[in-house]
């Protein structure tokens, strides 16, 4: 089974006390050589490319929407966790496309 790896990070880094850091969202997506989604290239969008949405999916997940103002490139992802659980920051080892998601599990 040939196992395609795209790793899609999302990075939304809140302040954390008063002044004390800066705020960065940023979407980077760096993809394996021969790679369909990703193209095997590393990308890497901020808010100066274009617009990003995060809202609450139906699975106590999130769905993450970028845009550039002429929708060349956008981007959806779609991340829950397994089982139904909360979705939490850490590693997930096997993970499957959303909604599939019953068949992997937090590291």
């Amino acid at each position: 089974m040939t196992r395609t790896k795209l790793i899609a990070s999302v990075v939304l880094l809140l302040s954390g006390p008063l002044g004390a850091s800066a705020q960065t969202t940023q979407l980077v997506l760096d993809s394996q050589p021969g790679d369909y989604i990703g193209g095997g290239i590393k990308q890497t969008f901020t808010l100066a490319d274009g617009n990003f949405r995060a809202v609450r999916n139906f699975d106590r997940g999130v769905s993450v929407a970028f845009t550039e103002p002429d929708y060349t490139p956008w981007w959806y992802l779609d991340f829950a966790a397994p089982g139904g659980a909360p979705l939490a920051p850490g590693v997930y080892e096997g993970a499957v496309r959303f909604p599939f998601k019953d068949h992997c599990s937090p590291a």
